[in-house]
């Protein structure tokens, strides 16, 4: 598999996924436009200077939903948006879409899921896709024609010494019960070996070696991970680099929007980010990067998992924290061993002296970095492509004129819409029109840009966390598994090449971070996280105002039923409900749960309390019964007493709570139908049961032209009115009636600025 790494090497504004990784709740919500289209403007303080304007339907996070209230008697709410910033907004165009607990209802990370022992020998570890791994009959023997998957939890029943490209092999037994062997660099386990217990028995004490690694500042969970290597490979040296930043912190600053994506091809949907920017929740849709076709921004469990250290500490991927300098054992053989797949070299230097073997040792020794780290490099991004490619010196179009002869086989500068083109231009600009410069300026760049500041391991050239000039935005790829991907070329050519480098006391700097779990971050399962409901049905019709992203619904129903029938339906139809079917209604309150699962394994509850109603009318509730009881006034023509800024969900959910079997339909003074936005004088309202239905006219005194706001226009229409610039009709009419004296005048316009001002409510 070709997994390149997307790059980077612009100043980009990153969006943060809104996502908050703290033990508080997590209140989405997004900016609602219900009159037209404009920016909302979001203040300094509840009624203050403007700070910015937010577009319709930007994500925001609710940090305050009580912030206070303004002379109008309005709401406002405290809200985060973009990357941190935070301002007010007056809550009615604030629309809260879901209140997460966090719980692991989603696929975010959570410290708390690993701050206890899991139950379990060890997990499945995925490392650079998320293929299930198939069961053996014995080590390197064939497959039994099982599989397990990334996460899945395992019984480790024995350890077989291998060789080559697996050291060791486990006899697994899965969650299905079903047993063979894997290699052990996919299981993540604390349990050691029966091979390292040996060598601790016999060679040097357990007890004796974990105190040489907490002196050097290793927690007690890295203990085992390392024990275990260190009976395999006793002259590795293991050094703690301390990262003076909270994990919980690392993993939301990674998490800026497009900062670390998958290749979709080869991860699972569960590894994608759900946020808004990422995933429309209700279409089951996964939106791509917008400049990377077939990638996706990763979740942030995804990114938990690659970032913590503990996942790659075994004797294959503990190479991502290798130094990347200089190696005299690095010769041009080895190197060509490394790029032996890649047959087009002799025909890129075609009329070059040289061959890119010996290129590659000459430039990075005058670097002073790795040959084998930028061989692996190097194959990692131009594995597959076309012998022509303008990255190995064929032809590319730019700025009208046709251009050749220039290199770039790290794909610096690769990125945006025109990525190809973007690429040769910086190759052109930099001098690299032979191979030996492009080698040369390749390695050059990353040594300079990066194993200089101390982003001197694979793993810190991807996530920026050693510098001390900032964090996150230095960063050599996108792609998050890269660190796995590279480490998998460099362990391979060690061992087929270099296996006596292997008993050397190499180095490795491991960073720990603080405030980390107390167990490592398990591989995310495989599958879709999506565990909403497309719909909730009673007796075969949808409850009314059922919104996928409301977790909870009170409905009534008349008194004589006795059990009513559940249904729902998810919108991935991979994920699962428990709770439905026919339920017993027995006692005047009923509380119903809906368990729905995910494909991934993820569950959340939707919750229906069900209440008997004390009407006794055989199944039908007289329509001025429900009119009595949801909190409105009215006559033959108008429904009032609705105060400013009412959303239209309020009166469809009070129906509802009186009776379930009702329907309401509402719809604008254009005939149009509104399922949300707030109450305008001049919308219609049919309230209907099984027999009758009855049409009711918004009214909201002071609104006297429609827009569903009381404001200094509508004083403006009372004076147009008086001076015969207009004439105001039926509904409109009587709004302008503001202080409800029977007459239109002066007085109804002080009646409004009164209300304006906070003095009285005109809609009590």
């Amino acid at each position: 598999m070709n997994k390149k790494n997307i790059y980077i090497f612009v100043t980009l504004t990153l969006f943060f996924a809104l996502i908050n990784l703290t033990e508080a709740d997590v209140t989405r919500a997004k900016v609602y436009c219900p009159d037209d289209n404009e920016p909302l403007n979001i203040r300094e303080s509840i009624g203050g200077n403007i700070k910015t304007a937010l577009a319709c339907n930007t994500e925001v996070k609710v940090l305050d939903q009580n912030a206070g209230v303004d002379g109008s008697g309005r709401t406002w709410y405290k809200i985060e948006y973009g990357s941190g910033s935070v301002g007010y907004a007056v809550s009615t165009y604030i629309k809260i879409i879901e209140t997460i607990k966090l719980s692991g209802s989603d696929n975010i990370y959570v410290k708390e899921n690993y701050d206890s022992a899991l139950d379990a020998d060890g997990f499945m570890a995925c490392y650079e896709d998320t293929t299930d791994v198939s069961l053996r009959t014995e080590p390197n023997g064939n497959k039994t024609g099982k599989k397990v998957s990334c996460g899945e939890k395992v019984k480790i029943n024995s350890v077989s010494e291998g060789s080559g490209n697996c050291g060791y092999f486990y006899n697994i037994t899965d969650s299905k019960g079903n047993s063979g062997y894997v290699c052990g660099y996919f299981v993540n386990t604390t349990k050691l070996s029966s091979t390292a217990m040996n060598y601790y028995n016999t060679k040097e004490s357990l007890d004796s070696y974990y105190n040489s690694l907490r002196s050097k500042g290793f927690p007690e969970s890295y203990l085992p991970y390392l024990a275990e290597i260190h009976a395999r490979h006793p002259n590795w040296v293991f050094e703690a680099e301390k990262i003076n930043i909270d994990f919980n912190d690392v993993i939301e600053g990674e998490s800026a929007y497009g900062r670390n994506l998958l290749e979709g091809a080869y991860f699972s949907q569960n590894y994608r980010s759900m946020g808004i920017n990422t995933y429309d929740i209700l279409n089951d849709t996964f939106y791509q990067y917008p400049t990377e076709a077939g990638w996706y921004d990763a979740s942030t469990e995804a990114i938990a998992y690659y970032m913590d250290p503990r996942t790659y500490l075994n004797e294959k991927y503990i190479f991502a924290f290798e130094s990347l300098k200089f190696n005299s054992a690095h010769n041009s053989d080895i190197i060509k061993k490394v790029l032996s797949s890649q047959s087009f070299w002799p025909k890129v230097y075609q009329g070059y002296d040289g061959n890119i073997y010996e290129d590659i040792v000459k430039a990075t020794e005058e670097v002073d970095i790795s040959a084998v780290h930028i061989a692996s490099r190097i194959k990692q991004e131009i594995t597959g492509i076309s012998e022509t490619d303008p990255r190995l010196g064929g032809t590319f179009n730019y700025n009208g004129q046709s251009y050749s002869g220039y290199y770039n086989f790290f794909n610096i500068g690769v990125y945006g819409d025109n990525k190809i083109v973007n690429g040769m231009v910086y190759a052109m600009n930099n001098g690299w029109n032979t191979p030996f410069n492009a080698v040369y300026g390749g390695s050059k760049f990353i040594g300079e840009g990066y194993i200089s500041i101390n982003q001197d391991t694979m793993y810190y050239q991807k996530f920026d966390v050693s510098t001390n000039n900032g964090h996150y935005t230095h960063q050599y790829m996108q792609n998050l598994a890269a660190p796995i991907q590279e480490t998998n070329t460099t362990y391979n050519t060690y061992v087929n090449n270099l296996s006596d480098y292997l008993n050397t006391a190499i180095k490795f700097t491991i960073p720990v971070y603080e405030n980390m779990s107390n167990y490592a971050v398990v591989a995310p399962s495989i599958g879709n996280p999506n565990n909403y409901l497309k719909n909730i049905t009673i007796d075969g019709s949808t409850i009314s105002n059922f919104s996928y992203d409301d977790f909870s619904y009170d409905i009534k129903v008349p008194g004589k039923v006795n059990s009513i029938k559940i249904g729902a339906t998810t919108i991935n139809s991979n994920a699962t409900v428990k709770g439905t079917g026919d339920i017993p209604i027995n006692e005047k309150q009923t509380t119903i749960t809906l368990n729905v699962t995910s494909e991934s394994g993820r569950s959340r509850d939707y919750v229906i309390n069900v209440t008997k109603d004390e009407v006794e009318e055989g199944e039908t509730v007289e329509l001025s019964y429900i009119l009595d009881n949801i909190g409105i006034k009215y006559n033959e023509n108008y429904m009032y007493g609705i105060s400013e800024d009412t959303d239209v969900k309020s009166l469809i959910n009070n129906v509802s709570n009186v009776n379930s079997y009702a329907s309401v339909t509402i719809k604008d003074k254009d005939g149009n139908s509104k399922t949300s936005g707030v109450f305008k004088t001049g919308d219609k309202v049919t309230i209907s049961n099984s027999k009758d239905e009855i049409t009711l006219t918004i009214l909201l005194y002071g609104d006297i032209n429609g827009d569903g706001r009381i404001d200094k226009d509508d004083c403006l229409a009372i004076l147009r009115h008086l001076n015969g610039y207009t004439s105001l009709t039926d509904v409109y009419k009587v709004a302008a009636d503001s202080n409800k004296d029977g007459k239109i005048d002066k007085d109804d316009c002080l009646a409004i600025l009164r209300h304006l001002n906070g003095y009285t409510d005109l809609n009590k």
